[in-house]
């Protein structure tokens, strides 16, 4: 009992001494909390009080970084205001000594100009004597080697065709004993071949094999991989559920904990939110009372700037307007002298112009008068002309460079609007570049034969009466196979005197205007007059001839014996006899091309049912020509008459397509996608063709806005005006009245004369 009694006194004062422990600990608590609280106040009152220190401080110190601010601002622009007109004076000097400097390096260079030009005239009047001294000396060389090679070439002709004949039977050998040894290398390559496929059958199964065993081996090592992962995958989940175990434990004491230390945050953030509600109060009380301070002493602060300000734009205005001033007197001052330069440049460029103009009018009266000393004459041994020289009594076959350069330019043929620079040997017509490239850029045409009517330097080239594309040979090869002759002489003078002396062609006033020549086309002789450009079949009646008119008769097995023959070394045709073995660079007379005739049941490649032309193609020649049903007249070159049919009808405008020109006669010019060329539309008719109507006509364009008038005419023309269009290369008219437009030059208009 006693025992029990002192257990209960011993749980009595424990339970006692427990409350007073809790008693205490709540007492001390509260006024540590109390504390807490005073000590909080005090920190933030003194806080508060450094905040508004700081404040007024920084606002303090602004202001006076301003006024530091702004009193160095003042003093960097006046700094560099002075750098700027000190900058100015010594870029004025600057440039007034590079103007002189750049002067002065003018004057040396134009005296150096002068002694260049000076020099190099002397220079030129030495190396002239000695291109002449060398063009003698070179004139000798070639005409002896012209005389050896001659001899040699006649030589090395024989050799050449029994060595021909040689290689050809030796060439046969050869092709034998090849084939032989074709057929040998080809047996070896089917055995060899027959071989490799038994070895790669052979591989192929080893291969097979050693497939097999890689791949049991592979199985095996898959399955004992597989038990040693299951045995892992059992091991890692036993682990993992042993640690999901341990983790719920720690997290539900963690938890708990966590609810304890939430209650109590609570408790003191809604004790904080009360302290910091009333200092809020004494804060906005504090506040609006600053902001107070603060805007008036903004707005005194405002008033001394903008009175500031206005002084400074004050000063500023000034010395801008003051600045702007001077520029504008400079400006001035420049203008004029702008003006007076650009009439004195418009003065001299109307000079220049007017000068060079009459200069090239000039120089092309005095080309024209240069070329007109050349005078037109004919062989009548060798059936051709030939030109002579009044000045100098130069004698050439070839047509001087004067006078192509005099003949008409030929249009297009097919825009009949631009200046031709192709001739077509098939279609016997010229065209321009762009033409050209439209007609001839696929099917049948794309083959046709051409040459250039100019060369690089735009001069008109002579190709001669040879067969096309024919060109004349260089001038040495033509003295090489007409001989050589002074200047002035006439080789053939005393042969002809020899034979009629009326037949000479001095002196110069007897010379005749007509001039007889061969058409191969037609197969007759016709005459032309030099003087009128005319041309007629018919014999004129001032036309005389001393040499007999009718056509020697040419003999077949002489024909067949001449051939045509290309000298590889000159790049020239020459003709060869394999009878009499005779070689020559002129044309014989008896030498007549072959013309094939088409077979029995041959079908022409086109067919012109007016004038009886059919166009045939010769597997011999490797070309077309052309055979005449009517007259059974079988030519190479394509007859005059001869028109190619159009065989694909032209297309019909897609719905929305727009025209590319807009013609006269209803016509439109529209693109062909398909075939790649344009085609005309009447939209009345509704009829399309590839071919240019004669009825259509480019209208001409209307000036643009601010074009450049060329000329305005005198007289009754005043109406009219001439412009540039950059589109179709040409000039053409305007009616400043009536709004018309035309290329063609009005009847009333006159080119005003300077």
């Amino acid at each position: 009992m006693r025992r029990g009694a002192d257990l209960r006194h011993i749980d009595e004062y424990g339970a006692l001494w427990a409350a007073v422990t809790k008693i205490q600990s709540v007492y001390r608590a509260k006024q540590a909390r109390r504390l807490m609280v005073i000590k909080r106040e005090e920190y933030l009152r003194n806080w508060v009080a450094s905040h508004l220190q700081a404040r007024w401080r920084g606002r303090k110190a602004r202001q006076y970084a301003a006024l530091k601010r702004m009193q160095r601002n003042r003093e960097d622009e006046a700094a560099r205001m002075i750098q700027n007109v000190f900058r100015a004076r010594q870029a004025r000097k600057e440039l007034e000594r590079r103007k002189e400097q750049a002067w002065h390096e003018k004057e040396v260079w134009a005296a150096c100009l002068v002694q260049r030009i000076w020099r190099g005239k002397l220079i030129r009047g030495i190396a002239h004597a000695a291109k002449l001294a060398r063009e003698e000396h070179r004139k000798r060389a070639v005409k002896a080697a012209i005389m050896i090679q001659s001899a040699w070439r006649a030589r090395e002709g024989r050799q050449a065709f029994a060595l021909a004949r040689a290689a050809k039977i030796a060439a046969e050998q050869e092709q034998e004993r090849a084939a032989s040894k074709l057929q040998t290398i080809y047996r070896g390559r089917l055995a060899r071949k027959k071989m490799l496929k038994k070895k790669k059958a052979k591989m192929e199964h080893a291969n097979e094999e050693e497939a097999a065993a890689i791949k049991l081996q592979a199985h095996f090592r898959g399955m004992k991989a597989r038990h040693l992962r299951q045995a892992k995958i059992r091991e890692a989940k036993e682990r993992e559920k042993a640690a999901i175990k341990i983790q719920s434990i720690y997290r539900a004491r963690t938890g708990r904990m966590a609810m304890y230390m939430k209650k109590s945050a609570l408790r003191a953030e809604q004790e904080e939110k009360a302290a910091i509600r009333i200092q809020n109060a004494w804060r906005m009380r504090q506040g609006k009372m600053a902001m107070m301070l603060i805007r008036a002493a903004r707005a005194e602060e405002a008033k001394e700037r903008e009175a500031a300000a206005r002084k400074l734009q004050r000063i500023y205005r000034g010395h801008k307007g003051r600045n702007e001033y001077k520029k504008q007197q400079q400006k001035v001052v420049i203008a004029r002298k702008k003006q007076e330069n650009l009439e004195e440049w418009a003065a001299i460029k109307v000079q220049k112009t007017f000068r060079g103009k009459l200069g090239r009018q000039r120089f092309k009266a005095r080309q024209v008068e240069v070329a007109m000393r050349w005078k037109t004459m004919f062989d009548e041994d060798q059936q051709r002309p030939f030109y002579y020289n009044m000045n100098t009594g130069e004698i050439r076959w070839r047509k001087p460079q004067m006078l192509l350069d005099l003949d008409p330019r030929p249009p297009c043929d097919n825009c009949e609007t631009t200046e031709a620079i192709v001739e077509c040997g098939e279609c016997h017509e010229f065209y321009c570049q762009e033409c050209w490239d439209a007609v001839h850029f696929g099917g049948k045409r794309k083959k046709h034969r051409f040459r250039c009517l100019y060369d690089y330097y735009k001069k008109r080239v002579d190709y001669g009466d040879g067969e096309f594309p024919s060109k004349w040979p260089s001038e040495i090869t033509q003295d090489e196979m007409y001989g050589w002759h002074k200047l002035g002489d006439d080789p053939r003078s005393n042969r002809r005197a020899d034979q009629n002396p009326a037949s000479l062609a001095l002196p110069l006033d007897q010379i005749q205007k007509w001039n007889k020549y061969w058409d191969e086309a037609s197969g007759a002789f016709f005459y032309f007059n030099t003087e009128s450009s005319e041309s007629t079949y018919e014999r004129p009646m001032s036309y005389r001839s001393v040499a007999d008119e009718k056509e020697e008769e040419v003999d077949p097995e002489e024909a067949k014996a001449w051939g045509k023959h290309k000298d590889e070394e000159n790049n020239v045709y020459f003709y060869y006899n394999s009878k009499s073995g005779e070689s020559t660079y002129v044309r014989p007379a008896s030498f007549v091309t072959p013309t094939p005739t088409p077979r029995e049941g041959e079908q022409a490649l086109l067919t012109d049912g007016n004038s009886g032309w059919e166009k045939h193609w010769s597997d011999e020649f490797n070309m077309h020509y052309f055979y005449n049903r009517r007259t059974a007249v079988s030519t190479f070159d394509r007859p005059a008459g001869f028109a190619t049919p159009q065989t694909t009808p032209a297309p019909t405008p897609r719905q929305n397509q727009q025209a590319l020109e807009t013609g006269t006669g209803g016509w439109q010019k529209f693109w062909d996608d398909d075939n790649e060329s344009e085609f005309y539309f009447h939209e009345l008719t509704g009829v399309s063709t590839y071919d240019r109507p004669p009825e259509f006509s480019t209208p001409a364009p209307t000036p643009r806005n601010g074009q450049v008038v060329f000329d305005v005419p005198g007289g009754g023309g005043g109406e009219w005006a001439r412009y540039y269009d950059d589109n179709t290369q040409n000039y053409f008219y305007y009616n400043q009245v009536s709004g018309e437009s035309v290329f063609e030059r009005p009847a009333g208009y006159i080119t005003p004369r300077e």
